[in-house]
């Protein structure tokens, strides 16, 4: 992904194939929010280009993480 550039769009089937823990994901997520790159993942309807997508997000991950 460091090839990613600024106002790209990262896109994914499945949120899982993305990272294997949620502490990577939740990593991974915020270093493209820094670098301007929008994230959307299909299959789970997550769509963090907008602040509704990036709660969506955060609440999958929340439930994924068994918290």
């Amino acid at each position: 992904m460091n090839y990613m550039r600024e106002g790209d769009i990262l896109i994914v089937y499945k949120l899982d194939r993305l990272g294997r823990t949620t502490r990577q994901l939740l990593e991974l997520v915020d270093d493209l929010k820094e670098r301007n790159i929008q994230f959307q993942s299909l299959s789970n309807g997550i769509d963090a280009t907008t602040e509704q997508g990036v709660s969506s997000l955060r609440s999958w991950l929340h439930f994924r993480n068994g918290s």
